[in-house]
């Protein structure tokens, strides 16, 4: 699990606001964009990783078909229950 969601951070992008506010986003598929926001960008790192690998549990557990991420194919499973 950790390598797939390492290879889906890899494709963040982040906007930082003048007060040091920060946005991040990162699509994983086409139906599934996973978001973020905090005070600080390292708080929105952090933020954005859990928000990707909950969606990433969340959408083996309803069976969805996730892709490969830079050569790196989804897990199988998380054991993870909704």
């Amino acid at each position: 699990m950790d390598e797939y969601v390492q290879a889906v951070m890899r494709h963040a992008v982040y906007e930082v606001d003048s007060d040091g506010s920060a946005y991040g986003s990162v699509t994983v598929t086409p139906d599934l964009v996973v978001s973020a926001s905090a005070r600080t960008q390292r708080q929105c790192i952090r933020a954005l990783q859990q928000n990707v690998q909950h969606a990433v549990e969340t959408a083996l557990h309803d069976s969805r078909a996730l892709p490969s991420i830079d050569g790196i194919a989804p897990p199988r499973s998380t054991g993870y229950a909704a």
